[in-house]
């Protein structure tokens, strides 16, 4: 009964980390790059993180903690992307 509930426990880490790794991390990426290349007229110019990025542990954490602005510039993308 141990075994089994050590396997699933071990099972669930597993997958919540690919999880995490595959799909969640280069989403973070690729929106603090976004949000980073929107001007001051509210044109988005980039989309993609730089492959850098993904090689590095740096922008990691910052990235996953991403909050979400409130800035004028983002909010005329929105209209601008409404229009």
């Amino acid at each position: 009964m141990e075994t089994i509930l050590l396997i699933v426990t071990f099972g669930n880490f597993l997958i919540f980390w690919v999880v995490t790794v595959i799909f969640y991390t280069p989403a973070c990426f690729n929106l603090r790059t976004m949000m980073d290349s929107i001007d001051s007229g509210g044109e988005l110019t980039k989309t993609q993180a730089p492959t850098s990025w993904y090689l590095t542990n740096i922008h990691i954490v910052d990235c996953w903690t991403i909050g979400l602005p409130k800035s004028d510039k983002y909010l005329k993308y929105y209209q601008h992307k409404i229009n």
